[in-house]
């Protein structure tokens, strides 16, 4: 809900407008990465409550990942880096919000923030969690909720990865769209040629 009144009546740091599909798939996309977010908790309470010590790994990269990582050091940094918001929103999980604002050009640092926010939330808790909780499930038990976070994870890192790689090369003028053409056109050209 807050995300959605930002988008809807901040008009001084939410200047790009998205279409209403675009808007649906970032909103879901901030929806997997809070889910991402529960299920990594939750995936703690069921290996503990079976007995197993893995949940002591899952704790740990969960605190230093998550509350560390995340949200005190690139909490701090984007809040020094950029002073647009764009990251800060995106630790937050409000994707929408957070790819309407443009980072200012005098942010030096600003792309620097963005990647390493995404980069920190893959690194420093998608994959060690990933990695634990399917430990879990070929070790100790088969639970849906343990596969359903480790899907989750996986999905939100190759997003993190995605976002940080798409945002950098959208500020650097790359238009995905003229890349596309590009790649369709080489292509083409190939197969013509003998």
């Amino acid at each position: 809900a807050w995300e959605v009144a930002v988008y809807s009546c901040d008009d001084v740091t939410v200047i790009g407008d998205l279409t209403p599909l675009q808007y649906l798939q970032t909103f879901m996309a901030s929806f997997v990465g809070l889910a991402d977010g529960y299920t990594d908790a939750t995936a703690i309470v069921i290996a503990r409550s079976c007995g197993s010590p893995l949940w002591r790994w899952m704790a740990l990269t969960y605190v230093v990942g998550v509350v560390g990582c995340q949200w005190l050091l690139m909490g701090g940094a984007t809040l020094i880096f950029d002073h647009s918001g764009a990251c800060f929103y995106k630790i937050l999980h409000m994707d929408t919000v957070a790819s309407c604002i443009s980072m200012k050009p005098e942010d030096q640092n600003a792309l620097t923030a963005w990647r390493l926010v995404n980069w920190v939330r893959c690194l420093a808790e998608d994959l060690p969690q990933c990695f634990f909780q399917t430990l879990f499930v070929l070790t100790v038990k088969k639970n849906g909720i343990m596969l359903l976070s480790i899907a989750i994870g996986a999905c939100t890192s190759i997003m993190a990865v995605y976002n940080a790689a798409k945002r950098m090369a959208g500020a650097m003028g790359t238009s995905w769209n003229v890349l596309k053409v590009k790649r369709d056109m080489t292509r083409a050209i190939d197969r013509r040629d003998p």
